[in-house]
């Protein structure tokens, strides 16, 4: 009995020494602090102010409660400030000292600044809500406008410059269409692979190699037309070797394979053109030495000891030259009266390619990719200016950051009668 309680007398005095040494230090600490505040360090005083206190189980002296309201309140803490001025006005026995009353104060000060810290966070997330409510409402007419805006696109791989007359090639996918400024797709990129435009008149082909569809829109007549079937021009052709550019005189100038007529074709009549006065004119060549002999029945000449079929008449006493046999062309004959009778008439299809259409003292040479010009004396010249004019209206082609393009005027998108103003405007509009 004796020796259980001695044990207990151990364990008891052995906690209650513990108690004092952890007060003992924690004094230590509070003094430290002290010395900071008189520093005016709080936040070293707060350091060791939260020291002391984990070294005791609870404040038991009002100044100790004071100083943890002082220094938290430095810091701006207040409701932590709060907590202590309430644990010093629960440990204070005198009420009517100096520094009660001054706890008073200090206590409202920092009920004040709570309520103005509280009122202030609610208006803040009150702003809050409003600025994601708005932001919602922003991201909804963004999505609206952009909405309108693809509906307002037009899709396309590429969009190419208007001509004088509002009209542009356009290309989606290996296809090629026509627009016009309203953006009106006059022709679907859905079936042609090929696309020409010069002096105002669009050609369309349906491959880009081997062609044996022709479409032709002319800008002025705002108007246009398929050529006619290959067959029913040559039954033995079945594509077009070459499609030359179409030229300001309206016509246009193509090869068939298996054919030794050349495809001359009138595209304000819309019909095939052949030679005129094929015997006069083969007379007149004759008397001016330019053809050694001819024969009017199969429109033969005979030219530098070499026999060739007249394929066409290109303008400019220029004639396409094929082979009797093979149908095959071998170049071309410059008939003018200006060149003279030492100077070489002929030029060979292997040289120079294909050639199109005499307008303007000018003839197109194609040879594969590459383009020459060459003028009626069958001398190599500058590059042929394309009369088709310039754009004078004000509608602008954009490209959009999806690939897709758009039409403005004065910073409208448009397409056809349909407008839609710019986001910023949309977004002023809409508040």
């Amino acid at each position: 009995m004796r020796r259980g309680l001695f044990i207990v007398f151990l364990v008891v005095n052995f906690y209650t020494s513990i108690g004092q040494s952890n007060y003992e230090i924690a004094k230590v600490y509070f003094s430290k602090a002290e010395r900071d505040m008189e520093k005016i360090d709080y936040q070293a005083a707060k350091v060791n102010f939260d020291k002391g206190l984990s070294k005791i189980d609870s404040i038991q002296k009002s100044r100790i409660a004071e100083m943890g309201t002082l220094i938290y309140y430095e810091l701006k803490s207040y409701k932590e400030a709060k907590d202590f001025a309430k644990k010093y006005f629960q440990l204070s026995r005198s009420k009517t000292s100096e520094t009660y009353k001054q706890m008073l104060e200090l206590y409202v000060d920092i009920e004040e600044k709570l309520e103005k810290i509280e009122a202030e966070e609610k208006e803040e997330k009150r702003l809050k809500l409003m600025a994601e409510k708005e932001a919602k409402r922003i991201d909804s007419l963004k999505r609206e406008w952009n909405a309108i805006s693809d509906a307002l696109s037009i899709h396309a791989d590429t969009i190419f410059n208007f001509n004088t007359y509002g009209l542009a090639i356009f290309k989606k996918g290996n296809k090629y269409g026509l627009l016009n400024e309203n953006g009106k797709v006059l022709i679907k990129p859905n079936l042609y692979e090929n696309a020409l435009t010069f002096e105002g008149v669009f050609l369309f082909v349906d491959k880009k190699r081997k062609g044996t569809k022709i479409y032709c829109y002319k800008s002025k007549e705002k108007e246009g037309f398929e050529l006619p079937d290959i067959k029913s021009i040559n039954s033995e052709s079945s594509f077009f070797e070459a499609v030359l550019l179409p030229r300001g005189n309206q016509q246009l100038v193509a090869y068939l394979n298996n054919s030794a007529d050349t495809f001359v074709f009138d595209l304000v009549n819309e019909s095939f053109l052949r030679i005129k006065n094929i015997e006069g004119q083969l007379k007149a060549m004759k008397k001016a030495d330019i053809i050694d002999k001819y024969d009017e029945d199969e429109n033969t000449v005979k030219i530098y000891k070499t026999w060739y079929k007249l394929g066409g008449h290109l303008g400019g006493d220029i004639y396409t030259l094929y082979d009797q046999e093979t149908k095959k062309l071998k170049g071309y004959l410059f008939g003018s009266s200006e060149i003279s009778e030492n100077e070489n008439r002929v030029l060979f299809a292997e040289d120079i390619g294909y050639l199109g259409s005499f307008y303007k003292n000018k003839i197109q040479a194609q040879k594969r990719k590459n383009t020459s010009w060459y003028n009626i004396l069958g001398e190599k010249v500058s590059k042929m200016k394309d009369a088709k004019g310039t754009y004078t209206n004000d509608v602008i082609i954009e490209k959009k950051d999806t690939g897709k393009y758009q039409l403005k005027k004065d910073g409208i998108v448009f397409l056809g009668d349909k407008k839609l103003q710019s986001l910023e405007d949309y977004l002023k509009e809409n508040k």
